[in-house]
């Protein structure tokens, strides 16, 4: 079973939006085959609580302290075969994702799938060049991912350091994959 790690904008969005984004993808994602790794996993009281907006400082529980987030999200990024960061609709930078899609680059084992539109505010050589694939439409990613668990891939060939790739016969912004890439 392919593990795959959810990573989305939090930071300074209403709660009840990221814990529906979560839930959402999560069991889309579980309903697919994957195992998921969700940065939300310790995160449940603040549904408890109720609070209105996520914000990166000033919970006094132990696993929301800052230090407790980086390492938990960390470890959770070590155990995934497939990073999905998905920026669509991002109004501010995420320095969040963007730490997980550095950590993801240095996974070489790691297949990176990135969503975001043009334009968005995410759009750096950093991101672009540090994600597998690239789609512009998260429904596109999804049937992507799908694919990948359908045909029963359990390992990815990940591009050397430095080297790019043309885009796949699917037409998308590819920078490699693993359905029909030969290394």
């Amino acid at each position: 079973m392919l593990s795959i790690y959810i990573s989305r904008p939090i930071s300074g969005r209403p709660l009840s939006d990221v814990f529906a984004d979560f839930d959402v993808r999560t069991e889309e994602l579980i309903r697919m085959g994957y195992r998921v790794l969700s940065p939300m996993a310790s995160k449940d009281i603040l549904r408890q609580k109720g609070g209105t907006e996520a914000v990166p400082l000033g919970y006094a529980t132990p696993t929301l302290v800052p230090r407790a987030i980086l390492r938990q999200d960390l470890w959770m990024m070590q155990q995934a075969d497939i990073v999905f960061c998905d920026f669509t609709g991002s109004t501010a930078v995420s320095v969040g994702c963007c730490y997980e899609l550095a950590w993801a680059y240095l996974q070489p084992a790691t297949h990176t799938v990135l969503v975001m539109e043009r334009g968005n505010v995410h759009e750096h050589a950093f991101t672009v060049a540090g994600a597998d694939v690239i789609f512009r439409d998260t429904k596109e990613a999804i049937a992507y991912l799908r694919c990948l668990t359908s045909s029963g891939t359990e390992k990815f060939w990940h591009r050397p350091p430095g080297q790019q790739f043309n885009s796949c016969h699917h037409g998308v912004e590819a920078r490699h994959c693993p359905l029909c890439t030969e290394p």
